[in-house]
């Protein structure tokens, strides 16, 4: 299986380097980048076309506050959005998943709750890569062993 990779939004340097070691534990991810945020997002986001991002949608410098979201989406229609907040509210929650995050942690989850998506996002990864990888045909035979 190919790597997984994740690009981590957030405007808190601390906290970008505490989510980068904690992924960069995680078999099979490569952290491809992490970003605080600024007006040319979207296109560095675009360039780097990771697999998965994290994303703060509550840091200052996110053009177009949890709207990026559904900007981003426009742009790379395949990358896995989690949408992370201190903010925990359902009203959070419903606008990240309704502007096409595809999951909602708090950062209060951080630990558990990442490494569950990540492996879930990675088990999406695995079934999607089976179901295009050429099968053997019917009625074939293994070489050898009679």
């Amino acid at each position: 299986m190919d790597s997984l990779t994740v690009l981590v939004v957030d405007e808190n340097l601390t906290f970008l380097r505490i989510a980068r070691r904690f992924l960069e534990e995680i078999e099979g991810v490569v952290v491809i980048g992490t970003i605080q945020g600024g007006d040319d997002l979207l296109e560095r986001v675009q360039a780097m076309r990771p697999d998965v991002v994290l994303l703060d949608i509550t840091t200052s410098d996110l053009p177009g506050g949890i709207g990026f979201i559904s900007r981003l989406r426009s742009v790379l229609p395949a990358v896995k959005i989690i949408a992370l907040t201190l903010i925990n509210t359902d009203g959070y929650r419903q606008a990240a998943l309704e502007a096409g995050a595809d999951m909602f942690l708090p950062k209060a989850d951080m630990g558990i709750g990442l490494l569950s998506a990540i492996q879930r996002i990675q088990q999406i990864q695995r079934e999607a890569t089976r179901r295009l990888s050429p099968h053997p045909s019917v009625g074939s035979q293994p070489v050898g062993g009679g």
